[in-house]
């Protein structure tokens, strides 16, 4: 533990009234505050950089008193953060979270199960509302003051418990936090928007999905369907993945283990990197500046269409140059009907059968 911020919160807390609301508090802020210096540490900044860092991410000190006052003037009823309810009475779940992580466990059961949790204290200080609207279940976490949202990120999440037997539509909205999915899970619509954080996730089908996140990674198990998934800084990987899928990824790298479809990668500066590829359609790969590797495309029987501006083209399978020596175009097997373009503006494409 910091002391130079342990003193600093003790003087803040000092002009407080004292009551537990407020220990608890000064407990979790203490806690989160520590845990972001040393990140900070980590990340290479020195100690008193990452020390005033952490001071000013609390803010005007005032609202600390304003925000335990409100807490103050709330009667809070045990079990007042826990709801149930049938899974057959919804064909929508709609999140939208500010700061909480959320983690989503598919389980044998018929209840969706919803609960506000924290790591460090009984009493969690985020607020959620929780409705229903129609068919639709709509859970909101109430934005709280700006100058708490990089503490309570560490101990405050959102449990939700969905039954396997709910097949429906799914949609997240998360402004900062990172969504864990445990378990396999089977959606008619999948949407998920998120401007910082990390989604993790275990087997996913869906008819149709949309995953956008401003900046973050992306590490799932399996992923079947059709779909868009946008980053526009981070990674993407993902060990298995059928159907048709479009990919953007302004700067980071993709990485799947296997695909079985068809679909474009599109990556300004980064990496694509396909372990094993089966073609059911067209694939067009594309990356401004980085490389393009399949180590091996299975039940091989397609065109090839190779562009490099600035690097080289290596493959296992015969192709020739045009005229300007920058683009191939070969074929493999007898009667190729797919077509696989690789275009690499600076770098290097390799692909082998």
């Amino acid at each position: 533990m910091n002391n130079a911020i342990k003193d600093y919160l003790d003087g803040v807390f000092a002009r407080i009234p004292q009551s537990k609301d407020s220990e608890e508090l000064k407990e979790e802020m203490l806690l989160n505050m520590n845990e972001k210096y040393k990140d900070l540490i980590k990340d290479g900044m020195s100690e008193n950089e990452a020390i005033n860092t952490v001071i000013e991410g609390i803010g005007d000190t005032k609202e600390i008193e304003q925000y335990l006052k409100a807490e103050n003037n709330i009667t809070r009823v045990e079990g007042e953060n826990l709801y149930r309810f049938n899974y057959n009475d919804f064909n929508n779940i709609d999140i939208s979270l500010f700061s909480l992580n959320l983690n989503v466990t598919a389980y044998d059961g018929d209840e969706i199960i919803i609960e506000l949790l924290s790591k460090t204290s009984n009493t969690p200080h985020s607020k959620i509302t929780v409705e229903k609207l129609g068919k639709s279940l709509i859970i909101k976490e109430e934005k709280r003051l700006m100058m708490l949202i990089p503490f309570y990120t560490f101990s405050e999440y959102l449990e939700v418990k969905l039954p396997v037997k709910y097949q429906e539509d799914f949609k997240l909205k998360q402004f900062s936090g990172n969504t864990d999915f445990d378990g396999s899970f089977a959606f008619k619509k999948f949407n998920l928007y998120v401007t910082s954080g990390n989604l993790k996730a275990g087997c996913f089908e869906s008819g149709l999905y949309d995953i956008d996140i401003k900046s973050g990674n992306i590490k799932m198990v399996s992923l079947n369907g059709t779909g868009k998934l946008d980053i526009t800084s981070g990674s993407l990987r993902i060990d298995n993945v059928t159907g048709m899928m479009q990919t953007y990824i302004s700067s980071g790298n993709l990485h799947l283990g296997e695909f079985n479809g068809s679909g474009s990668f599109k990556l300004t500066s980064g990496g694509i990197k396909l372990d094993e590829v089966k073609l059911n359609g067209d694939l067009d790969l594309k990356a401004t500046s980085g490389t393009i590797k399949i180590n091996k495309v299975r039940d091989a029987e397609f065109i090839f269409k190779g562009s490099c501006s600035s690097g080289t083209i290596k493959t296992n399978f015969d192709y020739m140059y045009d005229k300007s020596k920058k683009n191939t175009l070969g074929k493999v097997g007898a009667n190729p009907v797919n077509v696989l373009s690789a275009d690499v503006v600076s770098g290097s494409i390799k692909i082998n059968v």
